[in-house]
């Protein structure tokens, strides 16, 4: 059904998304993207 290539990125961007830290972390990382500058 999964190819054994998709399913280490897919679980650990799953662990990911739901990492303590990570959970932490992204508002700030969403305010970095959201007030950069496109001009540059």
């Amino acid at each position: 059904m999964f190819d054994i290539e998709l399913v280490l990125p897919f679980s650990l961007g799953i662990v990911t998304a739901i990492n303590p830290c990570g959970f932490a972390m992204l508002p700030t990382w969403l305010g970095y993207f959201i007030g950069r500058d496109t001009a540059d």
